[in-house]
């Protein structure tokens, strides 16, 4: 390889390095999906059963988020969390999901499927090895329960939108790639309250196109009474692990 060559190479990846650079100044853009291992808790209905009662218990659900960030602009971020999952079990004491009484000891079947949408724009108040944001977060709520006895079956559909304050805290461990990060979603209002926690620790491979991974505990609690007929104390929690990209 002649001399010439060389130099036109080299000058072409510095070139490349300093355009992607400069681009992340201005530009950044986040993306990331997770498998949330969770466990359901609290009661559900008008006349309330417990979600243990009903024979809700561990279920894997999956989550995405894309952000965008533009230097001098609040960052934008979309989020989506969807839950599917189908309970049997045996009261042990009489419930009414909306219309329809069963008695103690019926054998039910509950169908449960909740797909949340947040709309978050965000600022960040602090950007060094510790950094901070604070925004306001659109969280989109849509939900239909069945619950059925193989006879008779009552069943709900809910939705509504929420404002909810955004705070998330991050601690970059100097020259390792590793980092632990924090944050919360919440409102109550009218004694309905709504509240999303996440904890992480994860490890980010830097390069052109950053990969990473991040291993957590996730808490989304939902108490609403009467949301388009639907009464509840809902608490999901459990592990989480995610894919994360950043270029």
């Amino acid at each position: 390889m002649t001399k010439p060559l060389i130099y036109s190479v080299l000058l072409t990846l510095g070139s490349l390095i300093s355009s992607t650079a400069n681009a992340d100044l201005f530009l950044g853009i986040y993306a990331g999906a997770s498998i949330w291992h969770g466990d359901f808790s609290g009661e559900l209905g008008e006349d309330p059963q417990d979600f243990n009662d009903l024979g809700f218990g561990n279920d894997n659900y999956n989550s995405f988020y894309v952000a965008v960030e533009l230097f001098g602009l609040p960052e934008i971020r979309l989020a989506q969390t969807n839950i599917d999952t189908t309970a049997t079990g045996t009261l042990n004491s009489s419930f009414s999901l909306d219309d329809i009484s069963y008695p103690v000891n019926s054998d039910l079947t509950t169908d449960l499927a909740l797909k949340s949408t947040d709309l978050t724009v965000y600022w960040q108040v602090l950007d060094n090895s510790i950094s901070a944001d604070i925004g306001l977060t659109a969280r989109h709520i849509n939900g239909q329960i069945e619950v059925t006895d193989g006879t008779i079956s009552d069943s709900v559909d809910f939705e509504t939108i929420v404002p909810m304050a955004f705070l998330r805290a991050r601690f970059d461990i100097p020259f390792t790639g590793w980092y632990v990060e924090a944050d919360t979603q919440f409102i109550g209002f009218g004694g309905d309250n709504y509240s999303d926690s996440t904890a992480k620790i994860g490890w980010q491979f830097e390069s052109i196109a950053d990969l990473g991974v991040n291993l957590g505990y996730r808490k989304m609690s939902l108490n609403v009474e009467d949301l388009d007929r639907f009464n509840a104390d809902l608490d999901l929690s459990g592990p989480f692990a995610s894919a994360t990209f950043h270029f």
